[in-house]
């Protein structure tokens, strides 16, 4: 797997799950890109990958295909990627049924420890290592003041393999020699 394919994998899956759970109107969105420059109108996850580290050695496997000549090295590597997720959503006084920015990182937090996403992360050959509690993150909002919201990070586990093919046989010389 690729970076773009475990973002658009967390993504995907998180939409689903909160409109499972009757929440649609939360919009999940790779922050710091540069078709998404400000802030979203509310209720958002946003979220964005701190880390992404080889964790343990390298594995390497040979193999020697006769019919076609060839060696395949297959070398895989476990791999760790963290995503830090934030939440927003505006504060609306009125209707006190409306998700605020510390719901929708809950709910968000309480999903990734939910059966089914752990079900989703092993039939993609990933796992889930490390979800902490939520925590303040202090930000500059858009009128230049200081702003809390709720944050977590997580760790994700998963292989990324490489293949390289190369001749069995690469030169052969032929020399006769007297005795």
């Amino acid at each position: 797997m690729n970076n773009n394919e475990i973002a658009e994998f967390f993504r995907a899956q998180m939409l689903a799950m909160l409109t499972e759970q009757g929440h649609p109107e939360v919009k999940v969105v790779s922050s710091f890109q540069t078709d998404n420059q400000g802030r979203l109108d509310g209720p958002v996850l946003y979220f964005v990958e701190i880390a992404d580290d080889p964790h343990g050695a390298q594995g390497y496997n040979t193999t020697h295909d006769i019919g076609t000549g060839q060696t395949v090295d297959t070398s895989t590597q476990r791999m760790r990627i963290t995503y830090q997720v934030q939440g927003f959503a505006p504060v609306n006084k009125t209707d006190l049924t409306a998700l605020r920015a510390g719901d929708v990182v809950k709910l968000a937090l309480m999903l990734l420890k939910s059966p089914p996403f752990i079900k989703a992360l092993k039939a993609n050959n990933m796992g889930i290592e490390k979800i902490p509690s939520t925590k303040p993150n202090f930000v500059v909002n858009d009128r230049a003041q200081f702003e809390a919201g709720p944050m977590f990070e997580f760790t994700m586990s998963y292989r990324r393999s490489i293949i390289q093919k190369s001749a069995i046989i690469e030169t052969a010389d032929i020399a006769i020699h007297r005795v």
